[in-house]
């Protein structure tokens, strides 16, 4: 039923959650793991740049290489400047485009610690740097496994950030197969293949927890609707009606517009149930609901079941007259419905009470109900099937099988 939130068209079908973690959850969790990782690095972003000049004033480095250290200090700055930017547009970006937004936030992410690996490579190297090599070194296990925690929900970033930072080191070994490079490549394979299970785990209990998280709000959405759902029609429940017409009572007020109510109840429905059974009766209130629903043209129009044979409309921005032909349109409908029972045709037709005002502070909502209810008395003891209103001033107008209204 557009126009009514909360509650979905009769005929639209339940969503699922899927089980796949990484492909089948919705964009918007993969957007918001996204955010959480910029939230989670956002205080280390620029520790790259000042670890690197705390660690090259060892062994008189800085003093040395002051061009070599602060080139490598400015590239890092720089690289955390424009994480920093992307950082604070991040939000709007992946909801325009993800893919490439995701990208570039993984390739960002993934240079930082690719610089830090090259300069770890770079003391296995130059002797000059060998001062150096332990911190560094030290530095580097850190981050890629201090790292790595922090954006492992990520997959990508848990495989592509640690071998950012250790692959340097291992081909920078390797180019010099000395007993102890031959060690520390091979510590730093296993030491990756480590951080990258880790990595994996936490990973996915993360999913894990967002799938079960989503399930849990989606079932609980399910359990909403089922509360304010009528189970034989589908159509909302007198629950539904009450909150939207308190809602809608509120607003009508506010904006001093009109607001109709129209209660509709089906002619001689028992006679129906004790003739042909309580099931032709529930095939009999289905289509009855059906013909209603599909009556309606506005968006913000509701119909309701609000008890036994008994429906309910609410009509935001009615006046009587608008509510009145609206009504007529709903019995024509009816009149037309035909069903077939044991080689019997059996039709349909109703009567509708019709009640419109425009809410007054002091005004009660339920004396619009009232009204219509007494409307509708008023219908059945005329003889049913035809519109029955009852205007703001207890002007009656009567409305015979679709003829136009006459004042009482």
């Amino acid at each position: 039923m557009p126009g009514f939130p909360g509650l979905p068209s009769r005929r639209q079908g339940s969503a699922t959650i899927p089980t796949s973690v990484r492909e089948d959850l919705p964009r918007e969790a993969h957007i918001a793991s996204l955010l959480e990782i910029a939230s989670r690095v956002r205080g280390a972003i620029y520790l790259y740049a000042v670890i690197w000049v705390v660690i090259s004033q060892t062994g008189h480095f800085y003093e040395r290489h002051t061009t070599f250290v602060l080139a490598n200090a400015a590239g890092l700055f720089v690289v955390g400047v424009m994480r920093t930017l992307l950082h604070l547009k991040l939000a709007v970006l992946l909801r325009s485009d993800f893919e490439r937004t995701a990208r570039a936030f993984r390739v960002l992410t993934s240079v930082h610690c690719l610089h830090w690996g090259l300069l770890c490579a770079i003391t296995l190297q130059w002797k000059e740097a060998e001062a150096l090599r332990p911190y560094m070194l030290l530095v580097g296990v850190g981050v890629a496994q201090g790292g790595t925690m922090m954006i492992s929900i990520d997959r990508v970033l848990g495989i592509a950030y640690p071998m950012a930072g250790l692959t340097p080191v291992v081909l920078a070994a390797l180019m010099n197969p000395t007993r102890d490079n031959l060690v520390l490549a091979t510590m730093c394979v296993i030491f990756g293949l480590y951080v990258v299970a880790s990595a994996r785990v936490v990973s996915n209990d993360y999913w894990s927890g967002q799938v079960a998280r989503l399930t849990s709000e989606e079932r609980a959405r399910q359990l909403e609707i089922v509360s304010i759902t009528d189970s034989l029609t589908q159509l909302p429940n007198r629950l539904f009606f009450n909150q939207q017409f308190a809602v809608e009572w509120a607003e009508a007020r506010r904006l001093a517009q009109p607001l109709a109510v129209a209660v509709v109840d089906l002619d001689h429905f028992k006679r129906i149930n004790d003739r042909y059974g309580h099931l032709f009766g529930d095939v009999c209130l289905r289509a009855a609901a059906d013909a209603l629903q599909d009556e309606l043209k506005r968006p913000s129009d509701l119909v309701a079941r609000y008890g036994g044979e008994e429906f309910v409309l609410l009509l935001r921005n009615t006046d009587l007259e608008g509510a009145v032909a609206v009504a007529n349109r709903l019995a024509e409908r009816m009149r037309s419905v035909e069903l077939a029972r044991a080689g019997h045709s059996v039709g349909l037709s109703c009567s509708i009470g019709v009640c419109a005002t425009v809410p007054l502070a002091e005004q009660d909502p339920d004396s619009l109900l009232q009204r219509a209810d007494e409307a509708l008395y008023r219908a059945k003891h005329l003889g049913r099937d035809q519109v029955v209103a009852l205007g703001d001033k207890d002007r009656t107008d009567r409305t015979d099988r679709g003829e136009p209204a006459l004042t009482a």
